[in-house]
């Protein structure tokens, strides 16, 4: 395993589960800690509230919420909507009308 939490096999780099790396998606995930991860720990910050006060409201493990916002782990969908609702926020959706599949 490599320091950025990915294999390598005889291809290159793959996930968990084997599956090639994409590259393109890395934009995605640096957009996703800037303007999601990054605004609730500064929430958090906010409301003086600790990282363990957070695993432990939210039912998650212990340095959980610092692997997040240190960027070394992603939180799952669900853990997400807990994380952005025990600080008081809600998750919305705004779609595109003119995206096309």
């Amino acid at each position: 395993m490599t320091t950025s939490g990915t294999w390598q096999n005889a291809e290159g780099d793959v996930n968990l589960f084997g599956e090639p790396i994409v590259e393109e998606l890395d934009p995605l995930k640096s957009a996703f800690d800037e303007q999601v991860i990054k605004q609730l720990a500064k929430r958090r910050y906010e409301l003086e509230v600790t990282q363990e006060y957070m695993n432990h409201k939210i039912g998650c493990a212990d340095r959980l919420i610092n692997k997040w916002e240190c960027g070394s782990r992603l939180p799952s969908a669900f853990s997400l909507w807990c994380w952005v609702t025990s600080l008081g926020g809600e998750i919305t959706f705004n779609w595109n009308d003119d995206f096309e599949v």
